[in-house]
């Protein structure tokens, strides 16, 4: 009997949830079609959950064998620990032996490709997408964006909290320090730190 009413709530509050989606889909007239809206949002984020946050040697090794399905390459020995959330994974490319840590979030309208053996802090942010700003008679949300892409070569060490933003370069062996914002090239081996980034010093 039990089970009856545990079935009865869990659809009550599935239906509660399409019918908050589709009401936001319509509110805020969002550009995708409504199923992939639904399924990115409502369906995948709720089938994912489980896998997001699973600790431990099993959750690295759940993420690495399921995303290495939906990543557009993805290396060998590569650890995504708990909390990291991919928008458009198929646009993502990392190489072997790399890192991306705690919270991490990674959203690949435009392509992000990351090396070798790259290190990240907890909650590094990617982002290839930029809303357009510039006429004050239309709202933001209805002036579309521009598409990016972001690069980080090997050996790359980015810290925690940086933020990396669209059409930039992080040259092989750079350093970007903690709560950087980084909006422009970085050069190979150079450290960056500040918002925004700016190179004080290059690795000897």
């Amino acid at each position: 009997m039990i089970w009856k009413w545990v079935l009865i709530v869990a659809a009550g509050l599935t239906l509660a949830a399409v019918g908050c989606a589709v009401f936001y889909h319509r509110k805020f007239q969002v550009k995708q079609p409504l199923g992939v809206f639904l399924f990115r949002y409502f369906i995948g984020d709720y089938l994912i959950f489980p896998l997001k946050w699973c600790p431990g040697v099993l959750g690295i090794g759940a993420r690495m064998a399921i995303y290495r399905m939906f990543f557009k390459r993805m290396g060998r020995h590569v650890t995504i620990l708990e909390g990291a959330h991919f928008i458009n994974p198929g646009q993502i490319e990392i190489g072997d032996n790399s890192g991306i840590g705690y919270e991490c979030f990674l959203e690949a309208t435009g392509p992000i490709r990351i090396g070798s053996w790259v290190r990240m802090g907890p909650r590094v942010s990617f982002f290839t997408t930029n809303h357009q700003f510039g006429r004050r008679d239309v709202l933001i949300k209805h002036q579309g964006y521009s598409v990016g892409t972001i690069e980080v070569g090997d050996d790359a060490w980015l810290g925690a909290n940086v933020t990396i933003l669209s059409n930039v370069k992080i040259g092989r062996g750079a350093v970007i320090g903690a709560g950087s914002v980084v909006t422009k090239d970085i050069p190979e081996y150079a450290i960056a730190v500040g918002n925004p980034a700016n190179v004080v010093k290059y690795r000897e």
